[in-house]
């Protein structure tokens, strides 16, 4: 049984675009270096791993299969 029954999850709108762009800004910046004083690296390998906090945050507050949909 789905805990939002019945009702629309207030955020989840929010939190599943967000999740988005952030897949889809750092699939785009993969190909970009980036410099952080000394240190270069991909623009991807400071975005994505932002994606994975809001893929946990649909995950654990909106549950496993509404994250699914």
């Amino acid at each position: 049984m789905d805990k939002f029954e019945g009702r629309e999850p207030k955020y989840y709108d929010l939190f599943t675009g967000l999740f988005v762009a952030v897949l889809l800004i750092s699939e785009i910046t993969s190909t970009k270096i980036v410099s952080f004083g000394f240190i270069q690296t991909a623009g991807a390998a400071v975005l994505f791993p932002v994606s994975y906090i809001f893929s946990d945050i649909l995950t654990e507050v909106y549950g496993y299969a509404r994250a699914r949909r």
